[in-house]
């Protein structure tokens, strides 16, 4: 649930209508599906999707624990909420002259891999769901290609490093963690560590050391943002030190919508100097979700009707 922070930012991104400044867009987890909204030009369209329609029992039901089924269903996002309900206009994303790329973690190969090069809704909406199947809670791991993949959190969190390796000289980051805040480990981790090892052997110690690797990626981002040297240059959006971190699993609909406002406020103080207010309003969009906009005029409407009106 803390995607909805960098999900504002995307949507400040494409306020400041910047999409076509990037050669390339990444996306991780929950950051895969906001990327893959920014790719369409849909990112203020699918800010809405958190706390209307991620924040209830379809979607997080803590009483599956003792069924067979997950305790979060990407099934729920995946064939209702993204197509029927904030539907994603997949066709703008795979006829996109900007590459969009998914990282996720194979559970075979031990490592974090790049999907892309989508030709298919099919193929995309796999990639998504491959890169945010959060281990055991959202189901056993997710079969694409031949290979087994879980989150993307799991090997790379944040999608630099894939990033960095294509080749990409310049990186914008969206952190969804206050500025500089690090992982800790709980007390759960040795339960779940235990568990991934059963799935496959070294998948467990992998998940004890992805703290290390986020913390360690966090560490040069800051160290990138302040000094400004490369390549690669790297610069971050973060909500400042200090803020109150969203909970992963979070359902209160008004601590969602703040996180959404922070986050795309956070992303528009980069670029515009003025002191801003978030505020959450009604959009016209079109059927494929892109906002719209409406004329029309009131002379005619009611000639059209065959009624009679004053010059007032």
């Amino acid at each position: 649930m803390r995607g909805a922070i960098s999900g504002g930012m995307g949507a400040g991104l494409e306020h400041l209508d910047l999409l076509n400044t990037f050669d390339a867009v990444y996306g991780a987890s929950s950051g895969a599906f906001n990327a893959v909204f920014f790719v369409a030009k849909q990112a203020v369209y699918a800010t809405s999707v958190y706390y209307e329609f991620l924040n209830n029992r379809r979607f997080i039901n803590f009483r599956r624990f003792f069924s067979r089924e997950p305790i979060v269903s990407l099934n729920h996002v995946l064939e209702h909420v993204i197509v029927k309900e904030k539907i994603l206009d997949w066709r703008t994303v795979l006829e996109s002259a900007i590459p969009f790329k998914v990282v996720a973690s194979s559970v075979d190969k031990l490592k974090s891999q790049i999907l892309s090069d989508f030709t298919t809704k099919d193929s995309l909406f796999a990639a998504l769901h491959a890169s945010s199947n959060m281990p055991l809670v959202a189901g056993p791991p997710f079969q694409l290609d031949g290979d087994r993949f879980v989150d993307a959190s799991l090997f790379e969190a944040i999608p630099l490093q894939s990033a960095i390796n294509d080749g990409c000289t310049h990186l914008l980051v969206l952190l969804t963690r206050p500025n500089g805040r690090l992982k800790k480990a709980s007390v759960l981790d040795r339960v779940v560590a235990t568990r991934l090892n059963k799935i496959r052997s070294g998948l467990g110690s992998c998940y004890l050391e992805s703290n290390n690797s986020y913390n360690d990626t966090v560490r040069l981002i800051q160290e990138a943002h302040r000094s400004f040297q490369g390549p690669p240059y790297i610069f971050s959006v973060s909500l400042p030190r200090g803020y109150h971190e969203i909970r992963r699993m979070e359902r209160r609909r008004n601590v969602i919508l703040q996180a959404t406002k922070d986050g795309m406020r956070a992303a528009l103080e980069v670029f515009v100097p003025e002191e801003l207010v978030m505020v959450e309003t009604l959009i016209p969009v079109d059927s494929s979700g892109h906002i719209c906009k409406v004329s029309w005029q009131f002379k005619e409407v009611l000639k059209d009707r065959g009624e009679s009106h004053s010059p007032e």
